[in-house]
């Protein structure tokens, strides 16, 4: 819970879920390393807030998956619960580069001990860190001679940020993360979007 302003903490109490309060940084990677600090498993998944459905068999793939010693884990296909003209052409960007570099979004799972060796999330990076994350693990899978698999059902994503910026607005962002040129480590570059939804209006 990274100083949210709705119910969202209160809501994954009401369902036994441990909430992680972490209000040092507004910023991802470090909001998803202070998680994984937190857990206690050998197994790790990460998921973005705004997936809004998840595959009704999510976690006994990942649990198959990484009961496979030849698997080091991998990400997963994406969706968009809104599908207009900006979200399909948005989600066009990101399957095309998802086919290209082989890896997901949205969500990742790896063991602990991976993800210890890797040292977290980037916490330079204000976006885009999910990726960065992905091709540093899929380069140690590669090394090992292990496979970064991507899980086969699509997470949904919610699309309530698509509305609140101009037209193409997200796609146009969408389109800076699969060129690699969105500045990720400026974090006025990537405020409103990610760390001051509101202002979007």
């Amino acid at each position: 819970d990274n100083d949210s302003t709705d119910r969202t903490a209160e809501i994954a109490w009401e369902y036994d879920c441990e909430v992680v309060s972490y209000t040092e940084r507004h910023q991802m990677a470090s909001v998803r390393n202070a998680g994984a600090k937190a857990a206690t498993g050998e197994l790790i998944a990460f998921v973005d807030s705004d997936k809004s459905l998840f595959p009704e068999n999510l976690f006994c793939e990942i649990y198959h998956n990484l009961s496979d010693e030849k698997i080091i884990g991998g990400g997963c296909d994406a969706d968009v619960d809104l599908k207009n003209l900006e979200t399909r052409f948005a989600l066009g960007i990101w399957h095309t580069f998802a086919w290209v570099t082989g890896i997901g979004a949205g969500l990742f799972y790896l063991r602990r001990k991976d993800f210890i060796e890797l040292g977290g999330f980037n916490e330079e990076y204000y976006a885009a860190e999910d990726v960065e994350f992905a091709f540093r693990l899929k380069k140690l899978a590669k090394a090992r001679g292990q496979k970064f698999v991507n899980l086969k059902g699509p997470l949904t994503i919610c699309c309530r940020k698509f509305g609140m910026l101009s037209r193409f607005g997200a796609a146009k962002r969408m389109l800076a993360v699969a060129i690699g040129r969105g500045k990720f480590k400026d974090q006025d570059a990537w405020r409103h979007f990610y760390y001051d939804v509101d202002k979007l209006r």
